[in-house]
């Protein structure tokens, strides 16, 4: 996990401590069924680092290739392209960065003109 991530997780408080009021007592084991997912809002903050100029598209939750990642779709000031960024659900980090164009097909074409209408 990059220290970013890392602060921006430390900051926004979603690790918390319980003090413990009874030192005689032992301590708890937790079992988690699932890891913690960053959220949607800190991938939308780790990848705007790569493109402070860039607007907002559209960010999906998927599992690919067994795991969960955040797909960030940026569009660049004054232009018609939009950048997806991947980020790795569970640590934060950057995983691919790839251009869209108009010109593209598929469900990530759809996604793009999908958010577009919506505004």
């Amino acid at each position: 996990m990059t220290s970013f991530a890392i602060a921006v997780i430390c900051a926004l408080g979603l690790y918390a401590t319980k003090p413990n009021s009874h030192a005689s007592e032992k301590p708890q084991t937790v079992t988690a069924t699932s890891p913690e997912r960053i959220s949607e809002t800190l991938a939308r903050s780790i990848t705007s680092r790569l493109f402070p100029d860039s607007a907002f598209e559209n960010a999906e939750l998927e599992k690919e290739h067994g795991r969960w990642t955040w797909a960030v779709y940026l569009r660049p000031q004054g232009s018609n392209r939009v950048q997806q960024i991947r980020v790795e659900a569970l640590t934060g980090d950057i995983i691919a960065s790839e251009t869209k164009t108009p010109s593209m097909t598929g469900d990530a074409a759809r996604r793009v003109e999908d958010a577009q209408r919506q505004r």
